[in-house]
């Protein structure tokens, strides 16, 4: 098995602060505004906020989503997100205010992911066991993954837009998934499955 790449980080590590104080100084929330205000909702000290913010203490992933979320900062989440190596890139929230647009933006992707999808089906059939791929197969092969991981980006921002428009939290979403996934077994739904799963891999 190939080694497990992750994506490439655009934002450096030493940046997680300047993205945290830029959440407090222009949270949507006054009150969180001040790093006095911001201590007192998530349960810690004004000296802690000033550390951090100075990049004279570390902060956990727990801790600076914990600091978003006070100041109601979706950007500012996504960026830590992307920091810690967890998600991709945050999209500019200007680019998905009209939910139209975000729709047909889906439609059009998810019609060429499905395209994709087909061509590679084709693709793995005419595939023999232990066979190289060529250069060019690999090419051709990202290019169409490509147009399949186009559609990620694509249904986030659908889900961001329908919060900003709505006021339909994405995370109700995200736990209505979850919620059918358990019913359904499809989640792994507890960590002594996990390891049962994992102990399998090893010994069948």
């Amino acid at each position: 098995m190939a080694n497990m790449k992750r994506p490439a980080l655009v934002f450096r590590a030493s940046s997680l602060r300047e993205v945290l104080k830029a959440a407090r100084e222009y949270s949507v929330k006054e009150n969180m505004r001040t790093k006095t205000g911001l201590a007192e909702a998530i349960g810690t000290q004004r000296f802690r906020i000033a550390s951090v913010e100075d990049g004279l203490s570390n902060i956990s992933l727990d801790e600076a989503l914990t600091w978003c979320d006070a100041c109601e900062d979706r950007l500012a989440r996504q960026a830590v997100l992307h920091i810690f190596g967890i998600s991709r890139i945050p999209t500019d929230p200007r680019l998905i205010e009209k939910i139209e647009q975000q729709l047909i933006n889906y439609i059009d992707q998810a019609q060429k992911g499905i395209k994709a999808a087909q061509e590679l089906l084709i693709f793995s059939k005419d595939m023999r066991p232990g066979q190289e791929l060529s250069d060019r197969q690999i090419a051709e092969i990202k290019e169409k993954a490509g147009q399949i991981d186009d559609t990620f980006q694509a249904s986030e921002c659908v889900l961001m837009s329908i919060e900003m428009n709505w006021n339909i939290p994405w995370a109700d979403i995200q736990n209505a998934w979850m919620n059918e996934a358990l019913v359904d077994k499809v989640a792994v739904s507890s960590v002594d499955r996990l390891i049962k799963i994992e102990r399998e891999k090893v010994y069948g």
